[in-house]
């Protein structure tokens, strides 16, 4: 097990916090997404700085290899991402990919330390006003290790027109795991207020918290129906 992977053991019984609630939805690799829209309200969500959090298990690193946690990208690669890789011996990577118009910036953490077949919370805070600034990747509130993979250039491509996705791309990058509470804040959350992500409301954009258990539409907290999420090719709904 990574050093990282045993400072977050340690640190999630100590002082981090987070709502676990009651059911989630189970992506198998293959197949399925819920789709999210594109309403204004939730795009270019990391202009100025802003964080997506999301409460995930991962079962493996999911279709091709490259399986989505979210991603809010067009057919021409407008946006920005969340992929699990490099699974190997009981752990994956995250990578967070935001297009820009020359090349798009690329992060990866730096060791496989997102343990499979384990609940963890992660969050993505980043501020794309400029090329320079880095991606920060937090699990369980601890900040991992990042490499940047690829530097951007540019201007920040506008995701405006791309729908958000949970757990795929479009078709063929199908997250294999569970994905429970999904969450957007128009500020860089700091290390604190990751510590105790279940009490943060201040700042909160769009929520999705996959409590329904039923059906084929999951409420957005705040924007509803605007931003209300729609199952398909059969995302199941489990018992988290």
């Amino acid at each position: 097990m990574s050093y990282l992977a045993h400072r977050r053991k340690a640190f999630r019984g100590g002082a981090y916090t987070d709502d676990p609630g009651t059911y989630g939805l189970t992506f198998d690799g293959v197949a399925g997404r819920v789709g999210c829209g594109s309403d204004s309200s939730i795009a270019n969500v990391f202009d100025g700085g802003g964080s997506m959090v999301a409460r995930i298990k991962v079962a493996s690193d999911g279709e091709g290899d490259f399986g989505r946690v979210w991603d809010k990208r067009d057919a021409s690669g407008s946006g920005h991402t969340l992929i699990t890789l490099s699974e190997s011996a009981g752990f994956c990577k995250l990578r967070f990919l935001q297009d820009f118009s020359t090349q798009d910036g690329r992060w990866d953490t730096t060791s496989a330390d997102v343990e499979l077949g384990t609940w963890i919370t992660v969050a993505v805070v980043y501020n794309a006003d400029s090329a320079t600034n880095d991606a920060k990747i937090y699990i369980d509130g601890v900040e991992s290790s990042v490499t940047e993979a690829l530097t951007p250039s540019g201007t920040r491509a506008s995701d405006i027109s791309s729908n958000l996705r949970l757990g795929n791309l479009i078709s063929d990058r199908t997250f294999d795991g569970v994905i429970d509470w999904v969450r957007i804040y128009d500020k860089e959350l700091s290390t604190v207020e990751l510590q105790d992500i279940s009490a943060l409301s201040g700042n909160l954009v769009e929520a999705w918290e996959l409590e329904e258990n039923t059906g084929t539409t999951t409420a957005a907290e705040i924007s509803s129906p605007t931003n209300d999420g729609t199952l398909s090719s059969s995302p199941t709904w489990t018992t988290v």
